[in-house]
């Protein structure tokens, strides 16, 4: 799985870019919020990525914040009816805070002005997301001395292999005061796995 790139840009379009990584260009998906702030083309830049296969296709959808990946992915793996695109959609009409402003305050109508969300849909997000939302920045800073990337890897780890972000926040955090400050990334893993989500 390509969860990140780094590389020199060297082609940019509004929800669009490629990426030279030694050689090899990467097409990669991205929102407005990401063009905006993209360097000019020539320059290195990273992303961090999720990538999405289909029978008929292989997508890369970029991002320059873990944070905002981690919130594309909890729309297109918790909301029905969000896939990628419309993710992408979602993203490049609001950026992560404000996003999380329109959820909290249950602001339906900041969400149905997005091209192809409706108001269910936008009911849909807020009543899915409230939770996870909550905790999705919180849970980044670093418990009982444990670095924080050391404890976000581990909880995006366990979403991959397909928990709830509420339920890989909570074993990972638990584990992490567990085994201390000297805990690796793969060593919070195996314990949460042996012990935490049974």
């Amino acid at each position: 799985m390509i969860v990140s790139l780094e590389g020199i840009l060297r082609e940019q379009s509004p929800l669009y870019c490629i990426l030279d990584v030694q050689g090899v260009g990467y097409g990669v998906h991205i929102p407005l919020t990401v063009n905006e702030k993209l360097p000019p083309i020539g320059q290195n830049v990273q992303l961090h990525t999720h990538p999405v296969y289909r029978a008929d296709a292989q997508d890369l959808y970029g991002f320059l914040e873990r944070e905002d990946r981690q919130l594309f992915q909890l729309l297109i793996q918790k909301v029905s009816g969000i896939g990628p695109r419309l993710g992408i959609a979602i993203l490049s009409r609001l950026e992560r805070q404000a996003l999380r402003q329109a959820i909290a305050q249950r602001n339906t109508r900041a969400l149905s002005q997005i091209p192809g969300i409706g108001k269910k849909t936008a009911e849909r997000i807020i009543v899915e997301l409230s939770d996870a939302m909550q905790k999705l920045e919180p849970s980044l800073a670093p418990p009982s001395g444990v670095s924080s990337s050391s404890v976000r890897d581990a909880i995006e780890a366990l979403v991959t292999l397909g928990y709830k972000m509420p339920d890989a926040e909570k074993v990972i955090l638990k584990t992490s005061q567990l085994l201390g400050e000297q805990a690796s990334t793969e060593l919070l893993l195996r314990h949460a796995l042996r012990n935490g989500t049974q």
